[in-house]
Order: C-alpha cells, then structure tokens, then sequence
C-alpha cells in the first residue's frame, strides 16, 4: 500500500510518496582548479597524491564561474547549501529530515573533470599509469565522500560516466582502478549489498543489487556502447560481457517477481546539443553495440520502471519501448546551465516514477541559495509519466512545450542551449521518442 503525505502549499509540489531519492549527476570536480596554470609543478596535487582523500584541504577562493569545471568552492558550497536550515531541497526531503529515515542517492555519473588524464599528465609529466589510476579514482571517491557528509544517513549508488575512467574519455577503465572505486564505495552502500557490488563492479562498472524485497537497483555502464572510443575492438567484447550480464541479470529479477531502477549515464539515440550545431543528427552511440542493448530493454521493459541518465547537463525526458527515461541537469556550470538535482518520489514496491523536483543553484555574493526550478505538476499532476512523453506536442506554443524548453538548462539566462532557438526545436522534440537514425530523420523533416 502506498503511504502518502499531503502537503498544502498552493502553486508547489503537493504530493510525498512512499518512497525518495536524490538525483545527481555530472559533477566533473577538477581537482587541478588548486593549482596555477604553469605546467609541472604544483604544491597541491603533491598534497593531494598523499594524503587520503577524506584529509584533503583546499583553498578558499571564490566559485567557479558558468562555462568552467566544477572547484572545491563550488562543490562544496552547493552541498553545504542543501543542509540550511531554510534550504528548499532539505525541506522537501520530508521522510529524511522529518522521521530521520534513511535517503537513497542515485548519481548518475561523470564525477570526474573533463581530459582528467590530460591534466594530470600537465603538472605530472613523468607520472605513471598506476599514478593516474590511483589518483582518478581517489579523486571520484572524494566526490562521492563529499556527497555522503552532506547526507550522512544515505546510501550512493552510481553509475559510470564517460569520463570516470582512468584510461581516456570512453574507454575502458583498467581493473586496478575498478577494484580500487569497488572497494572505496563501500563504506556508502548498504551492509547487505557491499561484497554482492563490488564482485560485479569490477568486472567492468556495472552491477544488480536489491532497493527492497520488491525492488532493484540496476547500474549500466553504457560508456562502452561509444562510438568514440579508441579501444573499440575491447570496447566491442566489453559491451558483449555486459549485454550477456544484463540478460541474466534481469532473467533473475523476473523469476522473482520483482521490479528495476535502472542507472547509466548517456541517453539513447540521437546526440541532440552536437546535432544542432551540425544542422544534421548525429548518433550518440554505436549503432550495433545500441541496438543490442535496447534490444533487451524491449525484453523486458514490463519490468523496468524507469532509467535515470545524465551526460546532456540537461532536463530532458526520453520514452524507450514504453520505459520513460529521466535526464537531471548537471551538478556543475561547464555548459552555461545552472547547476542542479532533483529529488524523486517513487512507489517502493514498483519503482514508478510518481513526482520529481529540480532544483537549480544560484549565486549570492559568493555562496549558494537552492531554489526550486520546476516539478512534474508543472506538466499537470494527474499525468504518468510515459504518457506524458509519448504524448508531449510538438506545438512551440504548447503550455507542456514551453515548459519542457525552459526548464532543459535551468532557467539560464545568459547561456541559452540551441533549443531556445525555434529553428532546433524539432531535433529535441524527436529525440523524446524516436531513438533510430530512420525514425528520427523522418520526424524531423516533418518540422
């Protein structure tokens, strides 16, 4: 039975269900913001390379600024924010603060600064692939420690993002640094699950472990579908393992009648921010390794209740064979939006989606004030969310439609994405729904 909370506060969200989850994802903490743009040398990261994580010391300084990678200042600030007193985002974690119950996070990937492995190689010239290992995944782990103070009473799960790998943007990460972020997790993770997921994480960043009696989580390391990869033949037998994995993974959650969460960090289909500037789509992943892997959401799509994803920085909305897929903008500023989360309330038996809110970070003198962006009765409250997709206009003037293009970057002002443009529309309006190359060509000539 589910057990509801209703709230009275007109014009705002109304309903607290049965279960909550906070949402983050693309992060990319630049660790490398403590030193001086002159190369090899560099006080801090000697520091840092030494001491254990959780007994780093920064600078203090000021917040990164939009179009720029997340700092310590930045990260820090935001997280201190949600624990304000007047925070918003504390106060709508009603069952977490209220009842002192435990909170689920789920984060969806890309902790780690953009071309890690190039910025470290700057100040260390002569460093070590075990030295890059070592310190990338020391540096994923602080994120994830700094995340967990903010909350102590929660467990993180999280999933791969592109460039949480030690080993180059998309590429596979080596075993050392998987067995190193495998053992790292687990002072965050549920007693009952810690060995179950690192047994799987390192085996290639992926893993299947019990929410509940009823429910599963389910994290895909999706990186290794890349097109961009430079190790495609490993990339190809990787995606192959995982493909196999997933398939008796949810083999097994069927013989138990249960239902799934599923985590990863890139979309499906088409990569909507490159296709805009090309005037022409452009696919995100490769369409074999894709294909092989939605094919098996189709399998089993009356089984998985939603996907949550990241990697466009962006509030976006995605239907797959019926599974409706969620987009949470990014934790950062690197492409003009205004950093955020969102906070999700779900039925704890089946893991349907039944109510989100994003909030956005904004500046005041040189701090953080959370403020609340949108929420899923901002589409209207009676609405599933599958049906919402599937039936979302493609009317520019549409209500729904104005909303959804408001919301994508988080109300920035100053660095609108291309889908403020009525020219781009179309290519984000077939990106919800259609995610082959075919489909998607023949719904953009309809605009």
């Amino acid at each position: 039975m589910i057990k509801k909370i209703l709230l009275i506060c007109f014009g705002f969200c109304n309903y607290i269900f049965s279960d909550q989850a906070l949402v983050i994802s693309d992060v990319h903490f630049n660790p490398f913001a403590e030193c001086s743009k002159l190369p090899f040398y560099c006080t801090k990261l000697d520091e840092f390379i030494k001491k254990p994580f959780t007994e780093w010391e920064f600078n203090g300084g000021t917040l990164s600024n939009y179009k720029e990678e997340t700092n310590n200042y930045l990260l820090t600030t935001a997280l201190k924010a949600l624990n304000q007193p007047n925070s918003l985002v504390k106060a709508s974690l009603v069952k977490y603060v209220k009842d002192h119950n435990h909170l689920n996070i789920f984060v969806t990937g890309d902790l780690l600064t953009h071309l890690f492995n190039e910025k470290f190689k700057y100040y260390k010239p002569s460093a070590s692939d075990m030295d890059i290992s070592k310190f990338a995944a020391k540096t994923l782990l602080y994120v994830i420690y700094s995340i967990y103070k903010t909350f102590p009473n929660s467990s993180i799960y999280f999933t791969l993002g592109n460039n949480d790998t030690d080993n180059g943007d998309y590429n596979l990460p080596t075993n050392n640094w998987l067995e190193i972020v495998a053992d790292g997790m687990k002072p965050y993770l549920p007693d009952s699950v810690k060995l179950l997921f690192a047994n799987q994480f390192i085996q290639g960043g992926y893993y299947s472990i019990p929410l509940s009696n009823s429910l599963q989580l389910i994290a895909i390391n999706n990186n290794i579908l890349s097109k961009h990869t430079t190790t495609k033949e490993a990339n190809y037998e990787a995606a192959n393992r995982e493909m196999n994995w997933f398939n008796l993974a949810m083999e097994s959650v069927v013989k138990q009648g249960k239902k799934v969460i599923l985590i990863q960090h890139i979309p499906f289909g088409i990569d909507v921010y490159s296709s805009t500037i090309k005037e022409s789509p452009i696919l995100l992943q490769n369409p074999i390794l894709e294909e092989n892997y939605t094919n098996l959401i189709n399998k089993y799509r009356n089984y998985i209740s939603v996907i949550y994803s990241g990697h466009f920085h962006a509030e976006y909305f995605q239907e797959v064979f019926g599974v409706p897929v969620v987009g949470t903008i990014a934790f950062n500023r690197y492409f003009g939006n205004n950093m955020g989360l969102k906070i999700i309330d779900y039925n704890e038996s089946t893991g349907n989606l039944q109510r989100f809110t994003t909030f956005v970070a904004l500046n005041n003198h040189n701090s953080i004030v959370w403020k609340r962006l949108y929420c899923t009765e901002d589409y209207g409250s009676k609405i599933l969310l599958s049906d919402l997709i599937n039936g979302f206009s493609s009317d520019k003037k549409n209500p729904q439609v104005k909303t959804y293009r408001a919301n994508y970057n988080g109300d920035s002002q100053e660095y609108p994405q291309p889908i403020s443009s009525d020219r781009y529309w179309g290519y984000y309006y077939c990106f919800m729904n259609y995610i082959s190359m075919n489909v998607y060509n023949r719904c953009l000539k309809s605009f």
